[in-house]
């Protein structure tokens, strides 16, 4: 495996759902709290990235989870950068419980970007370096995630954007878009079902001040199984994120 950083983690009570089992949310702020770490680790700092006006944005993720991990469990949460090209970079994540059972598995790719054009940015040599990565000799990066339209709308709900939303890029922190996501579900999936895979795309960025329309599908796939479809929109119109995960019943 290439330079990989792992730091551990304790389920603490505000990680879990009704089930005391982590939620879906936790898992996805472990995975950007060990990336910001790695990139600390390797001298890229938030505030020297903030200073050079560069940032690492997120533009997909797509996330196994083979078991949850429960309140008061400890977890060693594990990230490594696979490839870099040009300004995308494709960055694995792991979950591993204390006896070293694979938990959670998570591929994403992110993209550089100029803050101040707000446009893509080539990434330098010192980023190849950092994470030992060959240039000449380098993985590609995997397909984009493909998540279908929606054919039906089944959900229909309305979101302000807040202050605490906002994140040190300026715009609605990724994580907040799963919350929306998770809070528009009927009270009988939260209660009955549990994500077992989940897809997420990034499209457009927004920002404080406006509003969001979250629309969803429902899908049932079997006895077991329901398929949702999130398509998150802008205030104009705009489609700001999709989302496609897989609820199994809990048995």
């Amino acid at each position: 495996m290439n330079n990989f950083y792992e730091k551990e983690y304790e389920i603490a009570y505000w990680n879990t759902n009704s089930r005391l089992e982590s939620n879906i949310t936790s898992i996805l702020h472990f995975f950007s709290d060990i990336a910001i770490k790695q990139e600390e680790s390797l001298g890229f700092s938030m505030g020297d990235m903030l200073e050079s006006r560069e940032a690492w944005v997120l533009f997909d993720y797509d996330i196994n989870i083979i078991r949850y991990p429960k309140y008061r469990d400890k977890i060693r949460v594990r990230t490594f950068v696979e490839t870099i090209r040009r300004f995308y970079g494709l960055r694995g994540f792991e979950i591993y419980s204390e006896d070293g059972e694979l938990l959670v598995k998570c591929d994403s790719i992110w993209f550089l970007i100029d803050l101040e054009k707000r446009r893509l940015k080539s990434a330098d040599d010192k980023y190849y370096i950092a994470h030992k990565l060959d240039k000449g000799n380098l993985k590609n990066l995997r397909s984009k995630l493909h998540i279908d339209e929606l054919d039906k709308i089944d959900i229909n709900k309305i979101y302000n954007i807040e202050h605490t939303h906002i994140d040190s890029n300026k715009h609605v922190n990724n994580v907040k878009y799963m919350e929306w996501v998770i809070d528009s579900m009927p009270l009988e999936i939260i209660e009955n079902y549990k994500i077992n895979k989940l897809k997420v795309k990034f499209e457009k960025e927004v920002q404080y001040g406006h509003n969001v329309l979250v629309q969803g599908e429902l899908k049932k796939i079997d006895d077991n199984t329901v398929k949702s479809i999130h398509i998150i929109k802008s205030d104009s119109g705009e489609k700001l994120t999709s989302v496609e995960s897989f609820w199994f019943k809990i048995n």
